[in-house]
């Protein structure tokens, strides 16, 4: 088991913290993120609780999600011209790709699936192989092209805003939107975070990760 808690300091008040662990122990970093966000145990169960309302809204964010990659010529060359590993390889020219496009249709399945099984984890060492795994799956997971940091973070940030805007738009009771929206953006922050460090550095990897293996979906 990785470690879990941080020791106090010497000043009161303050916890120490492993500044090598934090950017190389995936594991330490989530726990870090969860005491810093004050993202608590009160939130995960919360967002469990309504897990049927977010299974429903979550093709709507992802195709919401897809619609502004395909906004921006970058964004839809790189994010969307290729899909590999899925029923074979796929392609379609950047300058032909509509949300119906087969890689795209796969792509949101895969990303439904993936958040969907995200929010409903309990958080714990299994939690990270998601967000590890979309790293790595742009990382290592093309051969043809590198995912750019800016594509990456920029998608996971509107799909934090899509989460949001639904939910608040939603006909839940207005305290369980405010308290659903609140605890989604949390665990949202901490997705994108550990995404984007999965791009930016090498770190260990959990026990139950294996890099060559990596699955998105329902396979985490």
């Amino acid at each position: 088991m990785k470690t879990t808690s941080f020791t106090p300091h010497n000043v009161e008040n303050v916890l120490c913290l492993d500044e090598e662990l934090i950017d190389r122990d995936m594991y330490y970093r989530c726990q870090f993120l969860k005491v810093f966000l004050h993202f608590t145990e009160e939130d995960i169960a919360f967002i469990h609780e309504h897990m049927d309302f977010i299974r429903k809204i979550t093709p709507t964010v992802v195709n919401g999600v897809h619609r502004k990659i395909l906004a921006f010529d970058a964004t839809r060359k790189l994010m969307l011209g290729r899909l590999e590993g899925y029923n074979g390889e796929m392609f379609t020219d950047p300058d032909d790709i509509v949300l119906e496009s087969p890689n795209v249709v796969e792509r949101a399945r895969i990303f439904c699936a993936t958040f969907i099984d995200l929010l409903a984890s309990n958080w714990d060492e299994a939690y990270i192989n998601g967000p590890i795994a979309v790293g790595l799956s742009y990382k290592w997971g093309n051969k043809y092209i590198d995912i750019p940091i800016f594509s990456s973070h920029g998608a996971n940030m509107r799909c934090q805003t899509l989460y949001v805007e639904n939910t608040l738009m939603s006909d839940l009771p207005n305290d369980v939107k405010s308290r659903l929206a609140v605890a989604l953006t949390k665990a949202l922050n901490i997705f994108t975070d550990l995404t984007t460090m999965s791009l930016l550095n090498d770190y260990d990897l959990p026990p139950s990760v294996e890099a060559e293996e990596i699955q998105l979906g329902s396979s985490l």
